[in-house]
């Protein structure tokens, strides 16, 4: 439990420890000062400067004097086969993820390993190894094969005859093999030593039943059709009739729901009214919180549910009931999320206090009750709830009477200008 110290703070905000009333602490800027211990004296793994934790036990699961703690055995385990930080003997967290957040097939939670690629091979960007994204295009936009996305050749460079560009072409069009990128030989001939190609367009680009150098439907031997689209339906910069790209977008990039590739609409808003930041029109976020972490509907830090922006209560508990600094279902005093003690299995623990640090008569460890009053009804400053000390004085010196403390009886009238004598002029 804190001393005395822990909630006295000084003009800059700051207790004995350094810590301010949210738990920051002055040096760091977080929630540890710079020997890693937080503003109840533990760290990150819950255990304090001497090892052990809130409710006395070691890293071992034993406490200062070598017992060791029910829930575990003699190795460290507990009853379903995990240590004190949660982790089997393989050393994985009931979720099946190691400490340092991967599974046994090597990837972290959001399905990625340690090299940063999921079980498909790309990174969280979408790229493989290669360079390639799940479409099969590269950075500049064109296929493995030399393909754009709109179906257009990558071209290559060649200098000679002697050279082959990456597709395998000589500066004539032919491959090592004697073909054209239209499968036909120098005589005209394909492979299966047929005329025409798959389409009807002989090695002169003439069609064998138009006669012409369109086929039935108005194609050419490149599929380009009369108006500029090909056979897919999209014009050579990759766009259909309606202006529409292979993926449904425009020109400027959005679909015939209004949406672009980000599910934003031209206003910047997805469907359910949030923009890329996830904050709706009125800059709340998805669970009700303002940039400043304020809830709509409360008006303060916590929902209506009483958790605030980042999922935890006022007591520090998230909504699965694990504790924001123990990682455990426990806090640094040993209450639950319910407030209950782990040692007593009561609202109040082995010395007699609950988590708010009042025994079951509603008074602290210094003898004072929630408002701050002791078991005569007296505050720190020695005056009850009326405003008279335990002599029937109040502030003034006066009892109930009027009469101060040398006897004397003073009207109403009289004991105002005597506390506001210049007000009587």
């Amino acid at each position: 439990m804190r001393s005395e110290d822990d909630f006295s703070f000084d003009d800059s905000g700051y207790n004995s420890r350094g810590f301010d009333i949210y738990g920051v602490h002055k040096v760091t800027g977080n929630s540890y000062d710079a020997r890693g211990f937080d503003e109840d004296g533990y760290d990150k793994s819950g255990f304090n400067i001497n090892g052990f934790n809130c409710r006395g036990y070691n890293k071992l699961g034993k406490n200062v004097n070598g017992k060791q703690i029910e829930e575990f055995d003699e190795d460290g385990y507990d009853e379903d086969g995990y240590d004190w930080f949660g982790y089997d003997d393989a050393g994985y967290d009931k979720y099946g993820y190691s400490e340092d957040g991967y599974n046994d097939d090597g990837y972290d939670i959001d399905g990625f390993d340690r090299e940063g690629y999921d079980e498909e091979g790309f990174s969280k960007s979408g790229i493989d190894k290669r360079g390639y994204d799940k479409e099969g295009y590269d950075s500049s936009g064109f296929s493995e094969v030399g393909f754009s996305r709109q179906g257009q050749k990558k071209l290559y460079p060649v200098n000679n005859n002697d050279d082959y560009d990456l597709e395998g072409y000589d500066c004539y069009g032919y491959n090592r093999f004697g073909y054209d990128r239209y499968g036909f030989n120098r005589n005209g001939f394909d492979r299966d030593m047929y005329p025409t190609d798959k389409f009807g367009f002989n090695c002169n680009g003439i069609h064998v039943i138009t006669k012409t150098e369109r086929d039935l439907d108005g194609f050419d031997r490149n599929g380009i059709g009369l108006y500029g689209f090909n056979r897919k339906g999209y014009n050579s910069k990759g766009f259909d009739k309606n202006g529409y790209d292979y993926y449904g977008y425009d020109k400027q990039g959005y679909n015939e729901d209004g949406y672009n590739s980000l599910g934003l609409d031209r206003q910047g808003f997805d469907e359910d009214g949030y923009d890329e930041n996830s904050r709706d029109r009125q800059g709340y976020d998805r669970c009700g919180f303002d940039k400043n972490s304020i809830h709509g509907v409360t008006g303060t830090i916590y929902d209506v549910q009483g958790y605030d922006c980042h999922g935890f209560n006022v007591e520090n508990f998230n909504r699965e009931q694990i504790h924001r600094i123990t990682k455990t279902k426990y806090d640094h005093e040993g209450f639950d999320s319910s407030g209950i003690h782990y040692s007593t299995n009561t609202a109040f623990n082995a010395d007699g206090y609950s988590r708010e640090g009042f025994d079951e008569f509603g008074y602290n460890c210094y003898g004072y009750d929630f408002g701050g009053y002791d078991k005569q009804g007296f505050n720190v400053e020695g005056f009850n709830s009326q405003g008279f000390d335990r002599h029937g004085y109040d502030r003034s010196g006066y009892n109930i009477d009027g009469i101060n403390r040398l006897g004397n009886l003073v009207s109403a009238a009289n004991r105002e200008i005597e506390n506001y004598p210049c007000d009587a002029g």
